[in-house]
Order: structure tokens, then sequence, then C-alpha cells
């Protein structure tokens, strides 16, 4: 008996990919091992922080190429956004997300606000293929409401 046909005859449902991990700046190996074991239930796997940005840049896209491997979308963390749009380099970030291979930004304004509205945003990253995951609030502003919902 396979530990699949187990679980099934103890009655767990199978569900679709749901899970969301978060990558702090593992080592390659260790993303690459966790999608081959688990890939099949991450929704997307988030590559968080700015490790990926100064991290040798074959590795950051190893993890890349893992995951589209393993049909596991990625994103970006959304504070190397929020110093992009500080430092006003969001198209040269917005073109290194691309040419790295992730599928999807996440904007955040934690600490930002941008002078662009999201329109343009989503243009930008649109015109390169890419997705957008939107952080709700920002990092001090307490509670959500339905108006920031």
């Amino acid at each position: 008996m396979t530990s699949a046909e187990y679980v099934d005859q103890l009655g767990v449902r199978r569900l679709p990919p749901r899970t969301c991990p978060l990558d702090p700046g593992y080592d390659p190996d260790s993303v690459v091992s966790h999608l081959g074991q688990s890939g099949h239930l991450m929704n997307s796997l988030k590559l968080s922080t700015a490790g990926w940005l100064i991290a040798d840049e074959e590795s950051t896209r190893r993890k890349f190429a893992a995951a589209r491997a393993h049909g596991v979308a990625t994103v970006t963390g959304g504070t190397p956004f929020e110093v992009a749009v500080h430092q006003n380099l969001l198209p040269e970030y917005l073109d290194v997300c691309a040419q790295l291979g992730a599928d999807r930004i996440e904007c955040a304004r934690g600490f930002t606000e941008p002078d662009l509205s999201p329109e343009e945003i989503v243009g930008m990253a649109a015109g390169r293929g890419l997705g957008m995951d939107v952080e709700l609030g920002g990092k001090h502003s307490g509670a959500f409401t339905p108006g920031v919902v």
C-alpha cells in the first residue's frame, strides 16, 4: 500500500495546491528539494526579502527554474518593490524580475507611497509579463477597514 492509498483510506480528501511557502533566502538545493517533495501542495512560492537579489544570480535562477519545472508560480516579496519605488527604479526592478523568471511581484506600501497610479504600475508589470499580488494596508496603519479591502 502506498502512503497516498493509506491517506485515501483514512478519508482525507485530496485538495488542490493551496500553500504558499516562503523562501527567506534558503540555499537553492533546499528550495529545489522542497519543491520536489511538496510542490504538488503549493499554489505559489514566495521569494521573500531581498535575499534573492543579492544572492549569487545563478542560485536565484535555479530557484525560479525549479518552481517553474514543478508548475509552481513564483512571487517576489514586497520589500524589494518598496525599495525600487523609493529609489525611482521601478522599471529596472520589473525588468530584473521578468528576466529572472518571476511570475508575479508583490506590491507593498508599508513604507513608501508610489507616485504612480495603480493602473500605471499594473501596466508596467503586465508589459513585462508579470502578474501582481497586492499587500493590503500599511505596516503601521492598524487593522483593515472595509474601505482598505
